[in-house]
């Protein structure tokens, strides 16, 4: 792995909270397929000491972080359910393909970048979430027998984990402003949430 962040918290004058959450999704609420680690650290800059920064593993497609089959490799619509991709739900619609939901959700492709893949792959992602939008709004979407069953388009635990940690943290970003990251596994063909980013100014901040 060779990409890492430096976070500067800068909101954050306890330096505490992003690194508490992590802890917590590796820790506590683990039903995550992978959480980040991380490391308070001292910087300096060419021999100039910049404060306290959070080391950190960057969000990326890779076997020992989110271990999944990169969309990029993809050749042709019909491949498409054996690839993955990350997908963060970002109000600021940042990335080269974002797009809104009927319901009003604004998601990006964050991995592979969009100009990486086909417009027609483009396309299957738009249609699969907006799918999985459909039956989680439907009446029988809890009836584990019908075809809109919620359980059929996402991983369960990794939910519900999602939800407990944002809930304890009070983070403010959860309502899918930004920073709300989840990621279509080819493994189980599943939507898992996750992984976690960004609490500066979660937990009363």
């Amino acid at each position: 792995s060779k990409e890492f962040a430096l976070i500067a918290n800068y909101t954050d004058k306890t330096l505490l909270r992003n690194s508490m959450a992590y802890y917590m999704g590796r820790n506590i609420f683990n039903s995550f397929k992978w959480s980040q680690n991380c490391r308070q650290c001292h910087v300096y800059f060419n021999e100039k000491y910049q404060g306290v920064y959070l080391l950190l593993e960057k969000i990326t497609i890779e076997p020992n972080r989110v271990n999944i089959a990169n969309l990029k490799d993809c050749k042709n619509e019909k491949q498409f359910e054996h690839f993955g991709y990350i997908l963060e739900f970002n109000y600021r619609e940042d990335e080269e393909f974002n797009f809104i939901t009927p319901k009003g959700v604004t998601v990006s492709l964050n991995t592979p970048h969009a100009s990486q893949i086909k417009p027609e792959l483009q396309q299957k992602i738009h249609d699969y979430i907006l799918q999985f939008e459909e039956a989680l709004y439907s009446p029988d979407f809890n009836v584990a027998s019908s075809a809109n069953y919620y359980g059929n388009y996402i991983d369960v635990d990794s939910f519900i984990d999602w939800y407990f940690i944002n809930e304890i943290s009070k983070n403010r970003d959860a309502k899918f402003f930004s920073s709300c990251y989840c990621y279509f596994d080819n493994a189980d063909k599943l939507i898992h949430m996750g992984p976690l980013w960004d609490f500066d100014i979660g937990f009363g901040n």
